[in-house]
């Protein structure tokens, strides 16, 4: 049996990719779940969890903002970390959120900030901020944690080490 795999990296910087990756891997991955941000700021873990049922691999919006949570409860879950050079992908997120505004995207950025294009100081601290913080809390478990950047040439070797796949031929 798979270990549970969570995507811990922001969107636009390599989650699509992660996600049909781990798909080819034979992991059943759950993508954006808006449904989940009010129990998670209620924190119902138990509805989390729920939402979460089977699925063995989670990646995107809300779930990197809950990797602390998720190691908790689900023990022995790895977690990966897709980076990618933080002024593309400012600009990728800045046109991907473009003027929607949302409630994840206020939690995540700031109350009155969720619009990245508008607040791009704060947007990139965010991010950078979250990667800083997901590599310190696994700074004593370097095997529950991998990081990649797609756009450095990252791929299947890198990703199949960590989660012991053979590589596929795709």
């Amino acid at each position: 049996m798979n270990p549970f795999v969570l995507g811990v990296g922001f969107q636009k910087t390599g989650t699509s990719t992660l996600r049909e990756a781990l798909k080819i891997l034979v992991y059943k991955v759950k993508d954006c779940s808006p449904r989940t941000l009010f129990p998670i700021l209620r924190k119902d873990w138990k509805k989390v969890l729920n939402i979460l049922d089977g699925f063995d691999a989670a990646e995107d919006t809300p779930w990197y903002m809950i990797y602390r949570e998720i190691d908790e409860l689900k023990p022995g879950s790895k977690f990966i970390l897709t980076v990618r050079d933080e002024e593309s992908w400012y600009n990728s997120v800045s046109r991907h959120i473009g003027d929607l505004r949302s409630a994840e995207h206020e939690w995540i950025y700031g109350r009155g900030k969720g619009l990245p294009k508008d607040h791009k100081e704060n947007t990139l601290s965010v991010y950078n901020q979250h990667n800083l913080d997901v590599i310190h809390y696994f700074s004593d478990r370097k095997e529950d944690l991998l990081v990649v950047d797609f756009t450095q040439g990252d791929g299947w070797e890198k990703l199949c080490t960590f989660l012991d796949k053979p590589i596929p031929n795709v």
